[in-house]
């Protein structure tokens, strides 16, 4: 990994901070193909071109500047806008909503000619170059608040680009040893999104403070608009994925494990239940829609098909005893899903309820739907954040105490006190960190998923998943396939709702596939043994890794396609290619029932490995 710099101090700040927004800074290159730089003189030769002197031009520019955020502008709007004004200017006409700029300027529908439609894509590459300057100064800025809030810092702060090969995937300072880490291993296609993971190691409660401010700072520059709706970038802690997180603290109950083995059970069971839940809103959304009841249907059926699974593996005495547990297990997480998903959605409406009481009549009609959605996650996002920067701070100080009573010989009573303290920080900590990420625009909701594949895929880590983290990273990503390929396909047609989810299912398939043969990444080893976490889910979901091989396709041939320029084009060749009744019936139904069928058959080879390592006593211990 190389680094390039980026040097700010308290004499250069102010003219850093003028630069970042306003009109976009004409030393500043906007992107075009690969290699390509559009020269700094470009607008001026664009404005001479287009002559806004005229009365009647500027009467048109004027009429665009003002017209309704819910309109769609002309593309002659949006070329005015950035002749006389600038980009910040330019998003007023789609009502600072990048994914209504999105959609005019990244897809062919709205030109009239392939012209115009190549003049769209070289300008969403301009707004793209906007984003960019806007958001990595404010990170920038953030960073180095940072330092000097938490850290102590004076004078220069010296803040690095991160570089994978030629790509930057963030930034981050070193202080005294101390890293602070803004991680953004983001693409860099028209239709992407710039998200921004804070990485702060062993200061953990310092990513709370720097999510809260960089939105904060962006609330105030924009009027209170949500950055996840104004760029589509969104701010993250790394929540579960932390080191802090993932400690297990298993040697602080050496002498109590009972009551550590009942803390990782209902860990176990929260987290199964935060991976089932986008699987329940989507079956949510359907069941307002008056689609049947399909939560209920989905909960019988996973129930059939397990026992199913079971009786074709074990014998008929072990078939009984397990099933009776797992049974019970199962209901356990399905009615903490339950819970989850009343809990959250009712606070998501409260929420904007009370968003909207805080805005005055005349100004609230400016706010769209998609904003009043993101600021309410957002705000509850950040909410819970606050509890979970109090739970870190309570927790670093327990382990403090225990360590000292047990240095101190302190009586095994008062050891016992601070242990269920402990345990009841655990578990809170995990209840709170999950609530939150559900909030959160866009993130995975359990340890799982977020390690398998922001850590892992996005990152380039290797990580090794134990048999738990497979099934919470599975069952995510199958809740967020059929969640947003529904949504594509009612926005997009059918094309994009390949392209566009194509990347859960090559997610699903890096899971499935490990331990099949030729497929080199890891799983967890099993504690003792050279053996890996390998349930051999391929086996189990044979009917359905022809579709996951098509999504692993999709994402190399035509997502990342060289050839394949324009997200338009991406999408037409992969409806014409694949928009097929074959042996994988990719369709819509086609795709919805392969994904249902692995989401209710996945859990039988789960289960299987599980007992046959343990046998009945892994529903004391869980891995």
């Amino acid at each position: 990994m190389t680094q390039g710099r980026y040097k700010t101090s308290q004499k250069t700040k102010k003219s850093a901070k003028s630069k970042q927004v306003g009109a976009f800074p004409l030393e500043s290159k906007m992107p075009l193909e690969s290699g390509e730089r559009l020269a700094p003189k470009t607008r001026l030769l664009r404005r001479r071109q287009w002559n806004l002197g005229s009365p009647e031009r500027m009467k048109m520019y004027q009429e665009a500047k003002s017209s309704s955020s819910e309109e769609q502008p002309s593309f002659e709007d949006v070329r005015f806008t950035l002749i006389e004004g600038d980009y910040e200017d330019a998003l007023t006409l789609f009502g600072f909503n990048w994914f209504k700029l999105k959609e005019h300027l990244a897809y062919e529908q709205f030109a009239a000619t392939p012209e115009e439609y190549a003049e769209r894509v070289d300008t969403m590459r301009g707004f793209l170059a906007f984003r960019e300057v806007v958001v990595d100064s404010l990170l920038v800025e953030t960073l180095e608040w940072l330092a000097r809030s938490a850290f102590g810092a004076a004078g220069e702060v010296h803040i690095e680009k991160i570089m994978r090969g030629e790509e930057k995937t963030g930034y981050q300072l070193d202080y005294n040893g101390q890293k602070v880490i803004a991680s953004a291993p983001g693409s860099q296609a028209l239709t992407s999104d710039y998200d921004i993971t804070f990485i702060v190691p062993n200061f953990e409660e310092c990513e709370i403070d720097a999510v809260h401010y960089f939105n904060d700072r962006f609330r105030k520059k924009w009027k209170g608009k949500a950055s996840g709706v104004v760029f589509d970038t969104n701010v993250y802690t790394s929540g579960f994925m932390s080191d802090f997180a993932q400690t297990k603290h298993k040697s602080q109950f050496a002498h109590h494990i009972q009551m550590y083995d009942q803390f990782r059970m209902k860990k176990h069971i929260l987290q199964m239940a935060l991976s089932f839940l986008p699987i329940r809103q989507y079956f949510s959304e359907r069941e307002d829609e008056g689609i049947g009841r399909g939560w209920k249907v989905f909960k019988g059926a996973t129930k059939v098909n397990l026992k199913a699974y079971m009786d074709g593996h074990l014998n008929e005495g072990e078939e009984f005893m397990v099933f009776k547990v797992v049974d019970r297990e199962l209901d356990e997480i399905f009615n903490m899903t339950q819970v989850l998903h009343a809990e959250t959605m009712g606070k998501l409406a409260a929420q904007k309820k009370q968003i909207e009481r805080r805005y005055p009549e005349k100004s609230f009609k400016l706010i769209s739907k998609i904003q009043l959605n993101s600021l309410a996650g957002d705000e509850l996002y950040e909410h819970e954040l606050v509890r979970v920067r109090e739970l870190i701070v309570e927790r670093r100080k327990l382990l403090k105490d225990l360590e000292r009573m047990r240095l101190k010989m302190f009586r095994s009573r008062k050891i016992e006190s601070l242990l269920d303290k402990l345990q009841s920080n655990l578990m809170e900590f995990e209840l709170c960190q999950g609530r939150a990420l559900v909030y959160a625009n866009e993130a995975y909701y359990n340890a799982g998923a977020a390690t398998h594949v922001v850590k892992g895929m996005q990152s380039g880590g290797e990580v090794e998943l134990g048999r738990q983290k497979q099934m919470q990273s599975l069952l995510m990503n199958i809740g967020y396939k059929l969640q947003h390929f529904e949504h594509h396909l009612e926005e997009g047609g059918f094309g994009r709702a390949l392209v566009n989810t194509a990347k859960y299912g090559q997610r699903v398939r890096d899971v499935v596939m490990r331990g099949s043969e030729g497929f080199k990444t890891p799983f967890k080893k099993v504690e003792g043994t050279d053996e890996f976490f390998d349930p051999k889910l391929y086996e189990a979901l044979d009917e359905d890794l022809e579709l996951l091989d098509i999504e692993e396709r999709l994402i190399k041939s035509y997502k990342k396609s060289k050839t394949l320029v324009s997200p338009s084009a991406k999408e037409a060749a992969a409806a014409k290619d694949f928009h097929f009744e074959g042996s994988v019936g990719l369709t819509h139904k086609g795709v919805e029932r392969h994904y249902m069928h692995m989401a209710q058959n996945v859990l039988g080879p789960y289960y299987l490995d599980k007992f046959s390592r343990k046998g009945l006593r892994l529903w004391g211990e869980v891995k």
